[in-house]
């Protein structure tokens, strides 16, 4: 048995098709204006505040504009996942996280078996469909600190990476 899978099961979640379910994003102009301060010795990417990161992306139907692709889950229509992978928590090394959803990257919508980009619009509520604004963004980030300083099993947010239109610092 493959030792990794040993120490980290990665359960079976929803299934998806990790082949049909692939959509191309692009990398936008960004910045890093937050750092989980419990992930910063072991992330396996580079998040540093008030610099750039490759996980600044945005859906797209154009491949010349591709950079990567990212898994897309049913129903996820702002979200994608860059993938199954294991995080320590620095602070409780024994709490570990097994996937990296990027939010706010877009509006997606399935077709058939495909997922497309499609055009941002405004909702009633005066938000957009696939835009997480900043608000919403640190309410999220606060919220589960809060949950998980009170034992609740909780996701983790790793950074916050506004696209160039809401840079306001």
């Amino acid at each position: 048995m493959d030792k990794s899978k040993e120490l980290y099961p990665l359960g079976m979640g929803h299934r998806v098709d990790h082949r049909t379910n692939l959509v191309p994003v692009k990398e936008v102009a960004n910045k890093v204006l937050w750092v989980n301060p419990h992930f910063r010795t072991k992330l396996p990417m580079n998040l540093e505040e008030k610099k750039p990161t490759k996980l600044g992306v945005f859906v797209t139907n154009n491949p010349d504009e591709t950079s990567m692709r990212l898994l897309a889950y049913p129903g996820h229509r702002r979200s994608l996942q860059l993938g199954q992978i294991i995080l320590e928590d620095d602070g409780n090394p024994s709490q570990k996280y097994r996937d990296i959803d990027l939010k706010g990257i877009g509006h997606i919508i399935e077709k058939g078996k495909k997922f497309l980009a499609v055009k941002i619009r405004r909702r009633g509520d005066g938000g957009s469909s696939g835009i997480l604004e900043r608000t919403w963004a640190e309410h999220d980030r606060d919220m589960t600190e809060k949950f998980i300083s009170r034992h609740y099993s909780q996701k983790k947010i790793l950074p916050y990476i506004p696209d160039r239109t809401q840079h306001n610092t």
